[in-house]
């Protein structure tokens, strides 16, 4: 005969499935999302809205769980006393390693300790899954199976899409590369910056000017809020500041790694010339070839940006 589950075990189930949402969400931002982890991490606003504010929401869910046990233990004292440990345990471990990750290292440290950090949020989202089936067993199979379909159900929802919008600075910040009567499907321009040497590129130039200041929130807002576009001088003077003309050596790659990153890779070059084009680059069409060269391995990469 199955045991009436206390409203007050509801109450606790139903934060814990929430809190496994948040983490679990979490840990597909950084693993599998339509945006590269080195955007999330270096665009403020996203970072903010994509991994801090759910993580806050997360701490805030896990601080309710004392005066849940609290209640808990009035209406069925044994229940608190199996699980109670368990349970806060397993909660502490997956605050300790969002902790770890998103509040400690420097960003880039984050991106290269990502596949540890995905098997460590797997490791204890997987404990709590079964700390929370097993409490739900004790008052019955049925409520043992109708909890575990809830969170197989939310793991493939999780893994399907995150189902979260990208923040319209996103989309705004991309639209100012471009000139004002370009359109672009904002789907294509995440493909692009996805591509693995626009990827690359970007990692390398991060901790250089103009990167740092497009991804400074108060830039964004007092900057582009009211530049009009790729060819006013405002956004050209980012690009021609001495900061910005020593990032270039960044982008200096070894033969090995421009035959990863370039050679073969028709999307970046299709979408850089489009780009250029767009741009009305003077000598575009000597430009033009240069990629050609570039995609063949017959050329590197910084020719392209230094126009030699």
């Amino acid at each position: 005969m199955e045991s009436p589950m206390p409203v007050s075990v509801k109450k606790l189930l139903a934060d814990l499935i929430e809190m496994y949402r948040i983490y679990g969400e979490t840990m597909f931002v950084v693993s599998q999302m339509e945006v590269h982890p080195i955007y999330i991490l270096h665009i403020e606003a996203l970072y903010e809205n994509r991994i801090l504010d759910p993580l806050e929401e997360a701490d805030a869910l896990r601080s309710s769980l004392p005066a849940h046990f609290e209640q808990i233990k009035y209406e069925c004292h044994e229940f608190n006393i199996r699980f109670q440990t368990e349970i806060y345990n397993n909660t502490a471990n997956l605050r300790d390693t969002s902790n770890l990750t998103f509040k400690g290292d420097s960003k880039l440290a984050i991106i290269k300790a990502m596949p540890q950090t995905i098997k460590l949020f797997e490791q204890d989202l997987n404990r709590l899954r079964d700390s929370l089936v097993k409490y739900a067993a004790f008052f019955g199979d049925e409520s043992k199976n109708n909890y575990s379909k809830i969170l197989e159900t939310l793991w493939q929802q999780l893994g399907n899409s995150t189902l979260k919008e990208l923040p319209a600075i996103t989309t705004t910040l991309i639209a100012k590369l471009l000139p004002e009567n370009v359109n672009i499907d904002i789907k294509d321009a995440l493909k692009f910056i996805n591509n693995r040497a626009v990827v690359a590129i970007i990692i390398r130039l991060i901790q250089y000017e103009p990167w740092t200041t497009l991804t400074n929130p108060d830039a964004i807002q007092k900057f582009f809020g009211y530049i009009d576009g790729p060819n006013d001088e405002r956004f050209k003077k980012i690009f021609s500041s001495p900061a910005a003309m020593q990032s270039m050596n960044a982008v200096r790659f070894t033969k090995e790694q421009e035959e990863k990153l370039f050679v073969g890779n028709r999307e970046f070059i299709v979408g850089l010339a489009y780009f250029l084009k767009a741009n009305k680059i003077p000598k575009y069409n000597s430009y033009q070839r240069k990629l050609i060269n570039l995609n063949q391995g017959n050329l590197s990469f910084l020719n392209i940006v230094t126009n030699k």
